[in-house]
């Protein structure tokens, strides 16, 4: 390759990078700016929602499957973007950094050094919370090289610097739903997301329905949210093997009953001072 053939592709590269961050700027400021409240947002019933806010598919959810529930708990609260939107109910947030600006304030917020299902049932049961809905919204990765460290642009993890791996994201959606089920929870929704991991195809919403079912809820609705930013050109396309994942999934998950029902937090009660 000639130095001015060089000099081109890096340029391009540069002014792509550029491009990136006006585009993550921009959408910074519409996210500060919020979303309508309920009420004035006509019915929609399709599935597919194309949006700037991944709220919208969430309060939606929360619409048609659980629209009298009381309590709500969101395991991986972050910054609080998904609850950009008037919710009803009492919204418990957990988190393992407790450095982070919220976007939006839970009602209650519980910073933990590990989420660990004993740690977070101990709080709720210190508490007197009784959540019925877990939502579970962990990072995850997209474009992985063989080293296993994300390549993402994004920054869409960046305070979660042990998940550099798929198997790593998967054991995050595990031990979730594991929580929620301790938590005697009633139903889950999951956002998730399909990725390449050392230059092969993972898909990862396949995977988290099979761990739903395993930790004892059933599914019972898929929504697909397409975020309405068009992604930058890729200037490595024709050394790509796989289509750049846009779209992610959200999981509704309903508990399976079981024979033996139990009181909330009975198997833990003993342990907890």
């Amino acid at each position: 390759m000639t130095p001015e053939r060089l000099a081109v592709i890096r340029r391009r590269e540069a002014a792509l990078v550029q491009l990136s961050r006006i585009m993550s700027k921009r959408e910074g400021e519409i996210m500060n700016a919020g979303i309508p409240p309920l009420s004035s947002i006509p019915e929609y019933v399709g599935s597919v929602f194309i949006d700037r806010f991944s709220a919208v598919p969430l309060r939606a959810i929360f619409k048609l499957h659980f629209p009298a529930v009381t309590q709500v708990i969101d395991l991986t609260y972050g910054r609080g973007r998904f609850w950009r939107w008037d919710w009803p109910f009492l919204l418990i947030g957990v988190d393992h950094d407790g450095g982070i600006t919220h976007v939006v304030e839970p009602t209650v917020f519980y910073h933990l050094d590990s989420c660990s299902p004993e740690q977070v049932v101990a709080a709720c049961y210190r508490s007197k919370h009784q959540p019925e809905v877990a939502v579970i919204d962990p990072p995850f990765l997209h474009g992985a090289p063989q080293s296993g460290q994300s390549t993402s642009s994004t920054g869409m993890h960046v305070d979660y610097h042990s998940v550099r791996r798929s198997e790593d994201v998967m054991q995050n959606y595990r031990g979730m739903l594991a929580t929620a089920w301790e938590l005697g929870c009633r139903g889950v929704v999951v956002k998730c997301k399909d990725t390449i991991a050392s230059n092969k195809y993972v898909p990862i919403e396949a995977m988290v329905t099979l761990e739903l079912s395993r930790a004892g809820f059933a599914l019972v609705d898929k929504a697909v949210f397409v975020p309405a930013t068009a992604l930058p050109i890729d200037p490595k396309w024709r050394n790509i093997a796989h289509f750049r994942r846009q779209e992610s999934y959200y999981l509704v998950g309903r508990r399976i009953p079981t024979t033996t029902p139990r009181r909330p937090h009975e198997h833990l009660s003993s342990r907890l001072p």
